[in-house]
């Protein structure tokens, strides 16, 4: 067994919940509320996935019994499925309005649709307080979930840790209890993105976009394309920005038409003014150096650029943690 494997074994959940300096209570979600009361609550609270849990047959003193996890990924999926017309032209048109109505529509239908037309309600992952941080790194790397519910050992039900309310464990999270223990967790932090690469299932494709794009078109070819986020590239081949499903949150209707701007606009106004800069990284870099950027920097995600700043794909943080199993 490895170093660090041996290192992540030893150490629990508990463990990983009390070296957060500020450990977020539970915000979750009714199957019952709207598309947009979903994206609102993500965006206000700057989280990325919501539990959702049924109000159906369930008495006012029981716990909430959870049938799944949205994220805004799931919510965008769903949009994109329930307005295939949807705008993508600049200019207004009457097709523009009726992609705009349709979106309106989708808005306003309630979660439970978005669990059932993704995969959303497939399952919740869930982990308990006495759990290791391993168990934690396979079931958060393995479901493809990139976060779990904490609950009290041997129960079933949402629990306190380190005097806070119920809440959620995350891939930041175990990323964050990596970079706090690098001296614990021996030579595999010396890994070259290069070689964290040779361990990604093929093919390796970078999907990317102009900077004229439409932002719908953006979304629309980020779920298409399945991938985590796009490289948006200038005419020189950078990469200037990057779009993800996390640019949607906050969206409603007053706001529908800034979608038919270009995706450079969109993500400058959604981001105050300043567009922020993606987190790239050369072939040389280090496991640990990726780790503790992405931490340090918030990314979710460090895009392999060559010598001449041209990105090749993106390498998320999932495929970084899975190194440690």
């Amino acid at each position: 067994m490895s170093v660090s494997a041996s290192y992540l074994r030893e150490h629990t959940v508990q463990q990983l919940l009390s070296g957060k300096k500020d450990v977020i209570p539970l915000v979750d979600v009714a199957a019952t509320a709207s598309v947009e009361e979903a994206l609102d609550l993500l965006l206000a609270n700057d989280i990325l996935t919501l539990p959702v849990y049924s109000t159906q047959n369930v008495p006012d003193n029981e716990e909430r019994q959870y049938v799944g996890f949205v994220s805004a990924y799931d919510l965008l999926t769903f949009l994109v499925l329930c307005s295939k017309d949807a705008a993508t032209k600049v200019s207004p048109s009457t097709n523009g309005e009726q992609s705009v109505s349709q979106l309106n529509r989708a808005l306003q239908e309630p979660v439970a649709s978005v669990v059932s037309l993704t995969n959303a309600g497939h399952t919740v992952p869930r982990v308990s307080l006495d759990d290791s941080v391993y168990s934690l790194l396979e079931t958060t790397t393995h479901l493809d979930q990139h976060r779990a519910l904490v609950l009290t050992p041997n129960a079933g039900t949402a629990a306190p840790a380190a005097g806070t309310a119920p809440c959620i464990v995350t891939q930041t999270d175990l990323a964050r209890f990596l970079t706090q223990n690098f001296d614990m967790l021996g030579s595999l932090l010396d890994t070259t993105i290069e070689e964290v690469v040779s361990h990604l299932p093929e093919p390796h494709t970078l999907v990317s976009i102009p900077t004229h794009t439409t932002a719908w078109d953006a979304f629309k070819t980020l779920n298409a394309s399945g991938a985590d986020a796009l490289a948006i590239l200038g005419v020189d081949g950078d990469i200037v920005a990057e779009c993800s499903a996390t640019e949607l949150r906050g969206l409603c209707p007053s706001r529908l038409e800034e979608l038919r701007r270009p995706v450079l606009v969109y993500l400058r106004e959604r981001a105050g003014g300043e567009l922020p800069s993606p987190f790239t990284c050369r072939k040389a870099y280090t496991l640990s150096q990726c780790l503790a950027g992405m931490v340090r920097f918030g990314a979710r995600r460090v895009w392999l650029v060559d010598d001449d700043g041209a990105p090749q794909l993106a390498v998320t943080l999932n495929n970084l943690l899975r190194m440690f199993l």
